[in-house]
Formats: structure tokens, sequence, C-alpha cells
């Protein structure tokens, strides 16, 4: 336990410089103030938390391609952690392999089914090359279900994804592939975790993505309450098949509440309901991304080193990175901060 202490002590000290240069309150005033992406993307050239993730060659402005770049920063950022972990605890690489994959079918999916398959490409960093099951010059070059299908067939999401009913379009419900995308991917981490870890690590970690699942089925049942009701009935099969401070008679009973009124009562009055409680956002998705914020700062700044720091670091990013592309999008179609598609999350 000490020796872990003191290994996960100089990891901490890494990624708490890392961290600290990350995008402040400061410059996302600043981003805003630009009238072109153009200036966004000049801007992040020499910030010091996203020099390198923009070439200089960099003249692609559309939001895919720049989200891609972005993303395929982060992923190289996140591999480069392996180096100051130790051996035993390489599952953090495999994880993140894992959740790549995962949001690059998605991807690839939101392309298919907008008719613009052709648009989809993702330059595979060597490590992820290596160990990730995908044959990513395939799916570039899909163009229906079936040949994504067959890029993903090594892959243990390829059963599952096989047996779903493809709709008029050629491509399954896209809720229906999230839901078991998302199922299989904390389904295989939490076995993960439960193989490798014993003690205050096992729990530090079990609560980490227990918590994470909580929120996320809170979102999906919320969401279907609120924008496609006539789903409700599906709904508890939608949630990924686990739990932490939500009973499953819980979920029941949010799910069979008369109102949304009444299932918001239910839910600040949850384990969870003091977070509820102390916020107001417009729409759900808004409070996941603020839990994961503040759990994950108080992981890195407060908690005691261990295997979690670097993903609570990786989380955090995640975050930073979803307020950069809101703020991209408001210098895009001209809106103030204040008019932003959603807040900037764990930013005064």
């Amino acid at each position: 336990m000490l020796g872990q202490l003191i290994d996960y002590s100089a990891v901490a000290t890494k990624v708490r410089a890392m961290y600290s240069r990350r995008l402040m309150p400061e410059d996302y005033l600043k981003i805003a103030s630009f009238k072109r992406v153009s200036e966004v993307v000049t801007y992040l050239r020499n910030h010091p938390g996203w020099r390198g993730a923009l070439s200089d060659s960099q003249e692609e402005t559309r939001r895919g391609p720049l989200e891609a770049a972005l993303r395929h920063y982060l992923l190289e950022e996140s591999l480069s952690l392996l180096h100051y972990i130790s051996r035993e605890d390489r599952f953090i690489g495999n994880n993140r392999v894992l959740l790549t994959e995962m949001e690059q079918i998605m991807l690839f999916l939101r392309y298919a089914r907008a008719g613009r398959a052709d648009e989809y490409h993702f330059d595979a960093p060597p490590f992820f090359d290596r160990h990730s099951r995908i044959h990513y010059s395939m799916l570039s070059k899909a163009t229906t279900y079936e040949d994504m299908l067959a890029a993903v067939r090594e892959t243990n999401f390829h059963t599952p994804l096989a047996r779903l009913p493809v709709a008029d379009e050629g491509f399954p419900d896209y809720t229906a592939v999230e839901t078991v995308m998302r199922s299989h991917y904390y389904r295989a981490l939490l076995e993960m975790i439960k193989a490798r870890y014993h003690g205050k690590t096992l729990t530090l970690l079990k609560e980490s993505v227990g918590m994470e699942v909580d929120m996320i089925n809170i979102m999906t049942l919320m969401r279907v309450r609120r924008y496609f009701p006539h789903q409700l009935g599906d709904v508890l099969s939608m949630l990924i098949p686990a739990h932490h401070k939500l009973t499953p008679a819980f979920i029941r009973e949010m799910y069979t509440a008369a109102t949304e009124e009444d299932a918001w009562g239910l839910l600040c009055a949850s384990a969870y309901g003091q977070f509820f409680s102390s916020h107001v956002y417009t729409h759900i998705e808004e409070y996941y991304y603020q839990f994961l914020y503040e759990f994950n700062r108080r992981a890195l700044s407060g908690a005691a080193p261990s295997v979690y720091t670097p993903l609570a670091y990786l989380n955090l990013r995640q975050v930073e990175l979803k307020n950069l592309i809101n703020v991209i999008e408001c210098v895009r179609y001209g809106l103030q901060l204040s008019q932003a598609p959603s807040v900037l999350f764990g930013v005064s």
C-alpha cells in the first residue's frame, strides 16, 4: 500500500501539473470574443494545454474534423500517461482503447445515418492501433451497417450489435446502439476492476464507475420521459444493467412516477438529492457533466494519490473538451457566451 502511494504521488504531481495548463475562465471569454473559428484555431495553437492538437497546416474549421482533431489529441495524451503508470495498472490503457472504440463506432454511425459516411476517418495512434480490434481502414470505407459490422467483427461489441434490428434507412436505431455499447463498456470496465483490485482501491474504483453509471441511467430515464414519452415502456431496457446508489426498486419508482415533476421530486430526495437540489440546468445532460466535473475535481485535488488519479485527470479533460466545443459553437453561430447551447461546466 505504501509503495502504491509513493508511485502514485509521482503520477499525481505529473497530472496536476498538466491540469494547471487547462483552459481558464479568461480563456473561454477570450475565445468567445472571436468572430471566426479560424481565430480559435490560432489561439489553441498557442495555448499550453492544447498546443500540438492543431497543426500549422490545420485549415479545416467544420465541427466534425475540428472536434476529431481535438479528441485525437486527448487520446494521445491519455496514452502518454501510461509511461508513468505501474505495469499492473495498465488496465487504464485497455479502458482507453475500449472507450475510444465505443466513441468511434458511435461517430461513424452518426455520419452514416446522416448520409455522410464518407466523411468518417480516424487516424489511430500506434499504441491504440496495436491494441484495438477494430479495422479502422475498413470502417473508413464502410457505407452500410453490414460494412460496419465487418470492421468490428473481432471486437466484443460485434455480437450484440449484430442482433439489433435494422431500420428502413439501413441502420439500427441510434439510441439502441448507444444503449448496447454503453452496457457492454461499463460491464467490461467493472469486470476489469473486480478482477485486478481489492481493498480501498477496489472500493474507490467501483464507487467512481458506479456513480457514473447511476448518472447515465438518470440522464437516460429523464431524457426519455421528456422527449420520447411514447418509449417510456421500453426505458428499462435502455439502462445500463448496473447500479451503485440507485437501487432497481428506486429506478422502477422513477419510471412509474405519474409526471416528470414527480420523478424529479424522487430524484431530489435520493442519495444524489443534494447535488440535484443545488444546481439548476435546462437539460438533464448538463447535470451529468457538472457531476463528472465535481467528482473528478475532488478526486484530483483532495483524495490520496491512487490508480484513479490519472483517470480523474482524463475525465476532467473530457469535460474541458465539452466546454471548448460549446464555446467554439458560440463563435461559429455568432452567439454571446450567455446564449451558449450549454453551460461551461466547472467554470464560473
